[in-house]
């Protein structure tokens, strides 16, 4: 029983894949390098390299349409860009490029270049596609972005368990703080 309490606990606590880089703290060059030897981490965890296949979510648009996945433009400053419509919910892509762009006071933007088998490529604007839920994150790394319903993590209620299995013996004094330092700086 306290091998299982001890095992749910450290599940609960498990970093993720690969720690996400302070892209906002990096300079255009270094977050290029990045990519190319890193690939991107999103916030769950999740790694995307060029060359690797994603899977397109549903358009968040009104009309359906993806707001963050666009034909890739021919001038950066152009408002109004096509965009991949719903015809393309569920389809495959591959990433054909990571791209960075913005600047280091308006803040960097990381794009994926897709392919999705026609000959116009589509820029997706990685962070808000994901969270949006038009590009779909692969498992176990979706359960980090939407916890399942009826679940919440509440670092204050993480501490409480981790007290209660200190005062039963299943943890020493140095694991309990141990494991607090780690929920208190997430």
């Amino acid at each position: 029983m306290k091998l299982f309490a001890i095992l749910l606990l450290l599940i609960n606590t498990i970093t993720y894949a690969q720690e996400r880089p302070a892209y906002d703290q990096l300079t255009k060059s270094e977050i290029e390098q990045h990519l190319l030897q890193e690939g991107y981490v999103s916030k769950t965890g999740w790694v995307l390299r060029e060359g690797e296949d994603i899977t397109l979510g549903s358009g968040t648009m009104p009309n359906k349409y993806f707001a963050f996945i666009y034909e890739t433009p021919s001038n950066w400053n152009v408002p109004d860009r096509e965009r991949l419509t719903s015809f393309s919910n569920g389809k495959k892509a591959k990433v054909k490029t990571l791209l960075v762009r913005g600047s280091k006071r308006a803040g960097y933007q990381i794009i994926a270049r897709i392919g999705i088998g026609t000959l116009t490529n589509y820029w997706v604007e990685l962070d808000n596609a994901i969270e949006s839920g038009e590009v779909a994150i692969p498992e176990p790394y979706a359960s980090r972005l939407n916890p399942p319903a009826g679940t919440s993590f509440s670092v204050a209620d993480e501490i409480r368990k981790l007290k209660n299995l200190l005062d039963e013996g299943v943890l020493t004094k140095e694991e309990f703080e141990a494991q607090k330092r780690k929920l208190l700086s997430l």
